[in-house]
């Protein structure tokens, strides 16, 4: 394990994300769908931070989250993996939202929502997504003005 940060920071997370991307921009198009990235996106954080915790049970449900790291304040991240070009918008990514908010908060201080582009023909403008995000109802805790989108 590196001797890198032991939190997870939204610049760790955004860095590991473009990591993740650059190393996957040379596979073929079935290995930058999302079960791929996933298994890239936790091993650049756990060999940044270790630590990471892999499909964590949301409360009184089947569904699970797809990263979790910390003890006593701990993060969880939910990845969301654009492949055919509107995957990243606020309605396709509903469900994710709604496990996120259905980890108390005494389970999770912070939720993260990762929006990953590895086809990037055209970028998404970040005002088109936050308003796709803006009139969303997925629960208590999440507040759209204050979600950061990496």
């Amino acid at each position: 394990m590196s001797k890198g940060p032991k939190t997870l920071t939204h610049t760790l997370l955004k860095d590991v994300s473009l990591k993740a991307i650059n190393l996957t921009n040379s596979f073929t198009w079935k290995k930058t769908q999302e079960r791929w990235l996933h298994g890239v996106v936790l091993g650049l954080l756990e060999q940044a931070i270790g630590g990471m915790e892999i499909e964590y049970p949301v409360v009184d449900s089947k569904k699970r989250i797809d990263f979790r790291h910390g003890g006593n304040n701990p993060d969880v991240i939910e990845m969301a993996v654009n492949i055919y070009g509107n995957e990243l918008y606020g309605s396709s990514n509903i469900s994710e939202l709604t496990k996120l908010c259905r980890i108390p908060y005494s389970k999770a201080r912070r939720r993260t929502l990762l929006l990953l582009d590895p086809i990037g023909k055209t970028p998404i403008p970040k005002k088109a997504l936050k308003k796709s995000y803006s009139n969303l109802h997925a629960g208590q805790g999440l507040d759209s003005q204050e979600t950061p989108l990496l």
